[in-house]
């Protein structure tokens, strides 16, 4: 069938026997690329550094869904479209991979480079999910009959997609070693790609190259192909738990539902219509949505380094003690975990990720006692800060040596001998009386946070907690709970001091990384807009403390009967210097990932009627673009409900 020409078209139709000259269309990189040069331009570069810098400029994330996959899809159809049929598919073809990095994929595949995939497995833990893959029988050969439990998840295990490092993007992408076929020095390589690339994430590059390149290839020479062969041989594997559930405000079922409690620490969110009382007041807007997150880096050079000294209840779901279900905690080498919500402001679809928090790492900015914090909590010895919080939390009197454990759970054997020796005590440097001394410290401050407890709810001192009201138990329950992780890790220094050789993984990258995966999760589940936390008052709830909505402070001499009810109204000092954290992590975090991605965020500060400060961001269409996650396989996300098998 002839071609049917449009005029414009038809008035550079050729003379026969001459060429035939189309219209130029630019492709879709093509197009992103002109642009750039255009605003350095406008910026003053001159237009031969201003088209390289755009050419060479790459959307770099270090372990982040990003835009490569939509862009890389779009190249290839482009391509197919405008003559190079076989190139245009595989680009397209590549693009609809999981973990392929597609923004440089059109240069790396017509070198013949391949980047091999970074493997994110997630597993969802959530109960309605658990019972659905239960009833089409795919628990059936996983199963210990003889104790009657689960012993894997590995039917709620999907393949996490997009995940991509920023050193292979760098490499890929250097213009100084841009020939496939060329040995390069190795170590001249690493330099010329750490100071190519942008300034915000040069350390991270570094980082990774230092760690995923064998000691064998530096010092020689080597093909592009050939170091990204051995970086995919050692790089890690990232382990995600995820637990979602649409009704995170139901009566708790502690056997079961024990994670969802922690929905009651989120930010007081207050309704839109204006109060006339102070019942009216003191009403909060729940999330329609609740989801916690979970995220481990295992490499295949260390292998275990630690296990989560924090709260590691947190994303796992309907998979705790109940069914004693391998890895259900995802508590090894577990780097940081998220909490977030989902709220109807006013017809807005407001996502709100309340807290982005590490167990091993906390807020701390020293890499030298996070070095030596893995080296003591991953002790070979049997004295982690996981056993140790055990310990508390069974509330054992651990003042007399040698301390015989009592029975752990399965998935918590010590290892090594079953007692708490002094001998290895002093060993370590410390005596007896320090360990009690510590112990005392950690009993005296239990006994003042639970009596505080107790006075503000009017309740006797030899109080009966299993028949309070449940949400009185459920801070007992955290408050116990946090004592004994922070003691846990302090009693676990005691027994080791640490290694301090240890390159703590993701240690600067955590915080941005919460706020990277946290805008593809709002975008998955179709937000509007996204509110981080940065002031006391949006994170006070998270320490613990029972806040309340600050709105309706001008009512509460009415319900207000003493001193303790009245400290509530302000967030307390560990709130006060949480909030100028959140605020500097954030804003921080904000500059890094325009500075990957390529694209402005453009925040706005918000502030709502209860005194909570919000770094806002609204998902426009190019931000949602970028920061959608989508995988073309049998015409969904790959890891969308009905869960597809993990496949690499």
């Amino acid at each position: 069938m002839a071609r049917e020409y449009t005029d414009e078209e038809l008035a550079l139709t050729p003379t026969p026997g001459e060429s035939e000259m189309l219209p130029w269309d630019r492709s879709p990189l093509e197009k992103q690329s002109h642009g750039i040069a255009s605003l350095l331009k406008r910026l003053g570069y001159d237009n031969y550094r201003a088209h390289d810098i755009a050419d060479n400029l790459t959307f770099t994330s270090e372990f982040v869904p990003g835009f490569g996959d939509v862009q890389g899809f779009r190249e290839g159809k482009h391509m197919m479209e405008h003559g190079s049929p076989k190139l245009g598919a595989a680009v397209m073809g590549l693009s609809a991979l999981p973990f392929v990095p597609v923004t440089p994929i059109r240069k790396a595949l017509q070198k013949g480079i391949k980047v091999s995939p970074t493997k994110v497995e997630r597993t969802h833990t959530d109960l309605d999910t658990f019972e659905k893959q239960r009833d089409a029988g795919l628990f059936e050969n996983l199963k210990d009959e003889d104790r009657g439990m689960y012993t894997s998840l590995m039917p709620l295990q999907v393949g996490r997609t997009n995940f991509e490092t920023n050193a292979e993007r760098q490499l890929v992408s250097n213009p100084d070693f841009a020939n496939p076929d060329k040995a390069y020095d190795v170590d001249g390589f690493i330099r010329s790609t750490v100071a190519n690339s942008p300034k915000e994430i040069r350390t991270t590059v570094k980082s990774q190259l230092d760690e995923w390149i064998s000691p064998e290839l530096r010092g020689n020479k080597a093909t592009i192909q050939e170091i990204l062969d051995d970086i995919g041989k050692n790089k890690p594997t990232i382990k995600e738990n995820y637990m979602d559930t649409t009704n995170p405000n139901a009566p708790i079922n502690r056997d079961v539902d024990s994670t969802v409690r922690h929905s009651q620490h989120m930010p007081n969110i207050p309704t839109t219509t204006p109060p006339r009382t102070a019942r009216e007041a003191l009403q909060v807007i729940h999330p329609a949505k609740y989801t916690e997150r979970s995220f481990s880096v295992h490499s295949p050079k260390h292998g275990k380094l630690f296990d989560d000294p924090g709260h590691t209840e947190v994303s796992g779901g309907a998979f705790l003690a109940p069914l004693s279900i391998q890895d259900a905690q995802n508590s090894a080498n577990r780097i940081f975990t998220t909490r977030s919500g989902m709220y109807d402001i006013d017809g807005v679809k407001t996502y709100i990720p309340a807290e982005g928090q590490s167990g091993i790492y906390e807020m701390g900015t020293s890499k030298s006692k996070a070095a030596k914090d893995i080296g003591a909590f991953g002790s070979e010895k049997g004295y982690t800060a996981e056993e140790m919080t055990y310990l508390l939390n069974r509330g054992d009197d651990l003042t007399e040596f040698p301390y015989q454990y009592p029975p752990f759970p399965l998935d918590l054997q010590p290892k090594g001998e079953y007692s708490i020796n002094l001998q290895m005590l002093e060993e370590a440097g410390h005596t007896l009386d320090e360990w009690n001394a510590l112990i005392d410290e950690q009993q005296f401050d239990l006994y003042i946070s639970l009596d505080e407890l107790k006075q503000m709810n009017d309740l006797p001192d030899d109080v009966d907690w299993g028949s309070v009201d449940p949400d009185i138990f459920q801070q007992a329950e955290l408050i116990t709970s946090d004592n004994a992780i922070e003691y846990g890790k302090k009693l676990s220094r005691m027994f080791s001091s640490g290694k301090s050789d240890i390159d703590p993984p993701l240690f600067k990258e955590w915080f941005p990384m919460h706020m990277k995966t946290s805008l593809n999760d709002a975008v998955e589940q179709g937000a509007d807009v996204v509110r981080f936390p940065v002031n006391p008052e949006s994170v006070a709830k998270q320490t613990g403390q029972p806040l309340s909505p600050a709105r309706a402070g001008s009512w509460a001499d009415e319900f207000v009967t003493d001193t303790d009810e009245a400290s509530n109204w302000i967030p307390s000092e560990e709130a006060q210097a949480l909030g100028k954290i959140y605020k500097k992590r954030t804003n921080d975090g904000i500059k890094r990932i325009e500075a990957e991605y390529g694209i402005k965020l453009n925040p706005e500060s918000v502030i709502d009627e209860n005194g909570n400060e919000f770094l806002e961001i609204v998902l426009t269409p190019e931000l949602k673009e970028a920061f959608q996650i989508v995988v073309y396989k049998d015409g969904g996300a790959v890891y969308k409900k009905p869960l597809m098998n993990l496949k690499y």
